[in-house]
């Protein structure tokens, strides 16, 4: 995945949120074997696909088109599970790992 060029204006907080994009996309990328691994692709894929609120405010945060990131996330079939990941997420229970791509705000930000 290529790296996005750090400009030196923007700020450390906006760094941040886009350090959350860019992970949630090389979750979403991942192809290998490993469990742990299988159920952070997922989480990714459950938080771009449903374009929740939290991904719109890091989206926003991180001064990124969250339609945008969605498009290019489909465009480059990061939804897409390999046959052996589908097998695995069929013999897990659904309700594994669901923390890491979880935003707890107080409703004055949403």
């Amino acid at each position: 995945m290529k790296s996005l060029k750090i400009d030196d204006n923007i700020s450390s907080e906006q760094r941040l949120f886009m350090s959350v994009v860019t992970l949630a996309l090389e979750d979403a990328s991942y192809t290998g074997p490993y469990l742990q691994n299988i159920l952070y692709k997922r989480d990714a894929i459950d938080w771009i696909k449903n374009k929740g609120k939290d991904f719109q405010l890091i989206c926003l945060m991180a001064d990124m088109d969250s339609d945008y990131i969605y498009f290019k996330a489909k465009q480059h079939n990061l939804f897409v599970y390999t046959d052996y990941q589908s097998l695995v997420l069929q013999r897990t229970s659904k309700s594994r790992s669901r923390s890491r791509y979880v935003l707890n705000l107080s409703e004055e930000y949403l």
